[in-house]
């Protein structure tokens, strides 16, 4: 059962997270009112729809889904005791709201802050000062040195850096802050447990060493486009100043762009380097030239002082990004009035409830003799994991031994399926396809395939749930 007196009332946390439509500014809004997960379980639905009367979201259908989901809140003990037993194996830590432990520059951000953390490392490494460094994952090579000096001068003047871990300029700015001695936070779009890209396995554990790895999602928990995608705002939200080093107009880092604009935090770009292909850096010329990002020259980090100290939020930034970045083919997406208040409905947002349900549902019994890795039965660590891309996951990574920078012979990295033109798949929302172009992209695969029903999609071959048929 779920020790009392280390998690009093962990239960509750993750149950109102699991709700749908439940984000972090109606749970914040539930705690003002209620002050706790466990109370809003006891109120009535009309209390609760009256506390969250200011919300955006419709407050009946909210309060509706959360009386609904209340006779989940037994399953949810079996889940934190998986949660336990996954931070426990890596030496992680789970954090609420209201633990004295979580970070307060991001509990600051009340419509962002995530009601569970789940970390490794030191939290000691987010520091006082923050800026956030994103970028393509194919930045030119004049980029990548300017990214490592500025990482360097940046923790030199006391800053942390604060990235998502991906390849590219985020793993860049990772590692000129370690190798500088400083402090650098890598906020992920899986479990804390969970090395994704697997090629950055050795900065993952230099992370862990030396930084801080921190998630809104359980560990255990692979990575989908939506996590890391959604994982941006928490990079902003942790920052004083956010840096966009370079990027094309198809790119996640306008995810954190945009973010940084809606949270009113100053943002920076890299003006292009003479010589570059324009096309690389399209996006962070036009946030420089729409008069959205301030342009910021080689290591310049008196520049960022200046910024955050200086700043003044852009006047009217939502309307001026959309008009600037929201045309045909662009990935940046703007819903309509419309669409927006049906996306809002609960019915439409699963978020963590259905991590967490279909965990539990999925569950094996733990074996009583057969012990893996980590002290858990093999049962017990696939029961644990949440099936998010598949039915079938491979288990996070060990941390590796001190004879050797990678995991233990019995651990997997998880493995990125290889697929060729002609193969014909079922994917489990559009269908049966067949694959019909394939590029590689570094350790992964940029695969198109044709479904019967909808036509041609693209994605990537380590965040797509498909089998062959």
């Amino acid at each position: 059962m779920v020790d009392d007196a280390v998690y009093p009332s962990l239960v509750y946390w993750y149950w109102l997270s699991a709700v749908k439509g439940i984000g972090p500014a109606a749970f914040r809004l539930l705690l003002d009112r209620f002050r706790s997960p466990r109370a809003v379980h006891e109120a009535t639905v009309d209390e609760i729809r009256e506390a969250l009367s200011k919300s955006r979201r419709p407050a009946t259908a909210l309060a509706e889904a959360i009386g609904r989901e209340k006779l989940e809140l037994g399953r949810m003990v079996a889940f934190v005791e998986r949660q336990q037993q996954l931070a426990a194996a890596c030496g992680g830590q789970i954090l609420t709201l209201d633990d004295p432990q979580y970070p307060p520059v991001l509990k600051a951000a009340r419509s962002f802050a995530p009601p569970v953390l789940h970390l490794r490392g030191n939290l000691d490494a987010i520091g006082r000062r923050r800026i956030s460094i994103v970028g393509t994952r194919e930045p030119s090579a004049s980029t990548r040195c300017r990214v490592d000096e500025i990482g360097e001068a940046a923790v030199t003047a006391g800053y942390t850096i604060v990235s998502g871990l991906a390849r590219g300029i985020d793993a860049i700015a990772h590692t000129a802050a370690l190798d500088a001695h400083g402090s650098t936070v890598a906020v992920l779009g899986c479990g804390a447990d969970y090395i994704y890209p697997p090629e950055n396995r050795h900065l993952f554990f230099r992370l862990v060493e030396h930084g801080l790895i921190l998630s809104e999602y359980p560990f255990g928990v692979p990575p989908s486009g939506d996590q890391l995608r959604k994982r941006n705002k928490v990079i902003v939200a942790l920052a004083d100043a956010v840096l966009v080093a370079e990027c094309p107009i198809r790119s996640g880092a306008m995810i954190a762009a945009r973010a940084a604009l809606q949270q009113r935090k100053p943002l920076l770009a890299f003006e292009a380097s003479p010589g570059t292909d324009p096309m690389r850096s399209a996006g962070t010329s036009k946030l420089i030239t729409e008069g959205l990002a301030l342009p910021i020259s080689d290591g310049d980090i008196k520049a960022i002082e200046r910024a955050v100290a200086t700043y003044t939020p852009v006047t009217d930034a939502e309307r001026r990004f959309v008009t600037a970045f929201v045309e045909p083919g662009v990935s940046v997406r703007v819903p309509t009035a419309k669409a927006a208040r049906a996306n809002s409905h609960p019915a439409r947002k699963a978020g963590v409830r259905q991590i967490v349900l279909d965990s539990l549902m999925s569950a094996e019994t733990p074996s009583a003799t057969a012990e893996g890795e980590n002290g858990l039965s093999s049962s017990e660590r696939a029961g644990a994991l949440i099936p998010i891309l598949s039915d079938s996951q491979p288990a996070p990574l060990a941390e590796p031994s001190a004879e050797s920078d990678g995991p233990p012979s019995s651990t997997t990295e998880p493995s990125i399926p290889t697929y060729r033109v002609g193969e014909r798949v079922r994917h489990g929302r559009y269908g049966d396809g067949k694959i019909v172009a394939v590029r590689d992209k570094g350790t992964d695969q940029e695969i198109t395939i044709a479904f019967q029903r909808i036509g041609k999609k693209q994605f990537m071959a380590s965040l797509v749930s498909i089998e062959r048929v």
